[in-house]
């Protein structure tokens, strides 16, 4: 999923059956154009020409951090904060929160794109947002 810097929902990859690493399914990801994006450490280590994403820097063993990496680390969170209350707005769905078990994997992909959007009228519709 990728957010804009409001929380607006922009971008939702097809839902992935099981547990799948976050940088395997980015490694199928394509761009037309140069972007940065900011992740966590599931995406340390990728690499692609036009996709660039930011990670927190990982303490290697034996050594601790830096203050300086320890102040890049904290700020690099606060701005993942946005993502992190967008998936937890999201689980407000029940239906998103728990296990489908009797439909495709079309149909969970669906349930998805709903909520997404349900959550982006939301955000343009403060009225609605407050009842």
């Amino acid at each position: 999923m990728i957010i804009n810097n409001i929380g607006v929902i922009l971008f939702l990859s097809l839902s992935e059956k099981g547990r799948k690493h976050d940088k395997r399914i980015a490694e199928r990801l394509v761009a037309c154009k140069k972007i940065v994006m900011i992740g966590d450490l599931g995406f340390y280590g990728y690499q692609n020409d036009k996709i660039t994403i930011k990670t927190p820097i990982k303490k290697t063993k034996g050594k601790e951090l830096t203050t300086e990496q320890k102040e890049f680390n904290r700020k690099h969170n606060s701005s993942r904060v946005k993502i992190e209350n967008v998936f937890a707005q999201l689980k407000v769905f029940r239906i998103i929160k728990d296990r489908i078990r009797s439909y495709s994997d079309e149909f969970k992909h669906l349930v998805m794109i709903i909520a997404t959007q349900i959550y982006n009228f939301k955000i343009f519709s403060p009225s609605i947002s407050n009842s």
